[in-house]
C-alpha cells in the first residue's frame, strides 16, 4: 500500500507493513510517522516501537488528517512522510574525524546546527552556505525542523544532494560528546558580547544558529561555549536565519582561505 503523492518532492506510504519495511530496511528516508489516534493492536504498536528506536517523529492525529494525506484507502492508521533526501547518520560523518585531539586541531573541521528552522527555503540557503565555506555537516533537531523535500533542495542551488545533513534525536547529549570529542559549541545570539569577527575560529567547532522567531531553545544556550553576534544597523531588530549563518560560517572560513 503505497501512494505517491507529488507535495514539494515528498512522498506518502501508508498501512502498517509498507511503513515498518521502510523503517527497518532504510527503504525510503522516512521524515515523521503518523499513526492514528485510538487504534491499537500488535503492528499498530510494533511501527510506533521501530519509529521511536530508528528516532523517526511520530504524531498521533484524527483519522481525517491522514484520510486526505493519503485519500479514501485503507491505511490502516499509519502514514509516513519520506523525504526528497535521504539523512545522514552524525556518527559516520564523526567517523570522518581523527579521535586524537591533536589531529583534530589540525583538521579544524566545523559542523552546522540549525535549532527550530522549520523554513525549507531557509534551510536550502544555509545548507548552501555551509557548504561553500567548508562545513563537514548540517545538523538538524529530529522535530521542529523543515522536511528534507524539493523546496530545500533547490533554495540550496544543489547543495542539499552533496552535503551530509543529519538528524539528530538529543541534541544536548550530543552537544556533550562533540565537547568531549574536542568541539567547541559556538551559539549565535544577537545580544551577545562577543562579535563574531573577533572570535578565535582555529579550533573544531560547532556553530548554532536558532529560528529568526525564537532563536535558539536555551537547553541549547547553556551547552554552549560562547555565544557571538554579528554588527547590525540599530535601525534593523535582527537578520534573517539563513543570512546570519552566511555571515558567521564566512568569519569562521575566513582564517582557511587567508
Amino acid at each position: 500500500m503505497t501512494k505517491n503523492r507529488i507535495n514539494e518532492g515528498q512522498s506518502v506510504l501508508y498501512g502498517r507493513n509498507p511503513v515498518m519495511e521502510a523503517i527497518e530496511n532504510g527503504s525510503a528516508p522516512i521524515e515523521k510517522v503518523l499513526l492514528q489516534k485510538g487504534s491499537s493492536g500488535g503492528s499498530f504498536s510494533a511501527v510506533h516501537r521501530a519509529a521511536n528506536r530508528a528516532g523517526i517523529p511520530v504524531q498521533f492525529v484524527p483519522k481525517a488528517k491522514i484520510d486526505r494525506l493519503v485519500g479514501q484507502v485503507n491505511h490502516q492508521g499509519v502514514a509516513a512522510t519520506t523525504s526528497a533526501i535521504p539523512y545522514t547518520d552524525v556518527y559516520d560523518v564523526l567517523k570522518t574525524f581523527p579521535s586524537d585531539r591533536d589531529e583534530l586541531v589540525k583538521l579544524n573541521p566545523r559542523l552546522v546546527f540549525l535549532d527550530r528552522v522549520t523554513d525549507p527555503h531557509n534551510l536550502g540557503a544555509v545548507i548552501r552556505s555551509a557548504l561553500a565555506f567548508g562545513a563537514s555537516a548540517v545538523l538538524v533537531p529530529a522535530v521542529d525542523s523543515a522536511p528534507l523535500n524539493a523546496v530545500v533542495v533547490k533554495s540550496s542551488a544543489g547543495a542539499a544532494l552533496r552535503m551530509p545533513i543529519c538528524r539528530v534525536s538529543n541534541p544536548v547529549n550530543l552537544f556533550q560528546e562533540l565537547k568531549e570529542r574536542g568541539f567547541w559549541i559556538f551559539g549565535a545570539e544577537g545580544a551577545a558580547e562577543n562579535r563574531v569577527e573577533n572570535v578565535d575560529w582555529a579550533r573544531p567547532t560547532v556553530v548554532v544558529v536558532g529560528s529568526e522567531g525564537e532563536g535558539i531553545r536555551s537547553t541549547l544556550i547553556e551547552q554552549c561555549d560562547y555565544l557571538v553576534s554579528i554588527k547590525i544597523d540599530d535601525t534593523i531588530d535582527s537578520l534573517n536565519v539563513s543570512v546570519a549563518a552566511g555571515v558567521v560560517l564566512f568569519e569562521a572560513a575566513k582564517g582557511r582561505y587567508a
